[in-house]
């Protein structure tokens, strides 16, 4: 690669946008060798003149910082995936607090959007936004959401997103139904790994989501999970 584009600034350049993260990465060690060093700069100009936004917003994503967040914002209401894509992978790579509207995302009619942004708030962190990523998938109107949204609820704190997966089991939907056992197996597996005490509303939400969903429950899972309860 260094052979090929040492020679030619403008290969060099282009291939700053590159789709490649490898060859982006490849690209900027080749830029500071010839002396640039501020490349972010060189993104955040691409993505004013909208030339090659997905690569641009992808490299300020790596190479900026939180301040450069209110130049990627406006791209999360684009209509094209991957540019969409890109600036949630960015926005999770540069800091701040955007989970709000990675959360809304969540509801993307582009199956590849919702998992990106699931991806995102998996790394920024989501505990406090439970109610909102619970209400997305109560009404959500296609599979994707529903399972986006299932992996971040079983995925929150040990007393916390138990009750969630134990709802999941008794979902119509296989995929989230399978996802829900697989949970609450992991749970019951991993349950003296860490000696967390539920507080008495913690615990008072699994037994609701039992008395609720519990059928949906082997019997022998079901002992269990009382159990762990007592």
């Amino acid at each position: 690669y260094h052979s090929i584009y040492t020679e030619d600034d403008n290969e060099v350049r282009n291939a700053l946008f590159d789709r490649s993260g490898m060859v982006r990465s490849v690209a900027r060690y080749l830029m500071r060798e010839k002396g640039v060093a501020d490349l972010a700069a060189i993104y955040r100009e691409a993505i004013k003149e909208a030339t090659s936004l997905r690569g641009a917003i992808l490299g300020l994503g790596q190479t900026g910082g939180a301040g450069d967040a209110e130049r990627i914002l406006p791209f999360l209401a684009r209509s094209e995936p991957g540019v969409v894509k890109a600036s949630i992978r960015s926005l999770s790579l540069i800091g701040g607090c955007y989970q709000k509207e990675l959360i809304e995302l969540l509801n993307h009619e582009h199956r590849g959007v919702a998992k990106e942004a699931r991806r995102a708030l998996k790394h920024i962190g989501y505990d406090a936004f439970e109610e909102r990523i619970h209400g997305i998938y109560a009404g959500a109107s296609n599979v994707h959401t529903a399972l986006q949204c299932a992996v971040l609820l079983g995925a929150l704190p040990k007393w916390t997103g138990i009750r969630y997966s134990v709802e999941m089991c008794a979902s119509t939907e296989p995929a989230i139904r399978e996802l829900g056992r697989h949970q609450v197996d992991r749970w019951l597996r991993t349950f003296n790994k860490t000696f967390t005490v539920p507080t008495d509303v913690q615990k008072n939400l699994v037994k609701e989501a039992l008395q609720k969903h519990g059928d949906a429950l082997s019997p022998e899972v079901h002992r269990e999970l009382e159990f762990c309860l007592k």
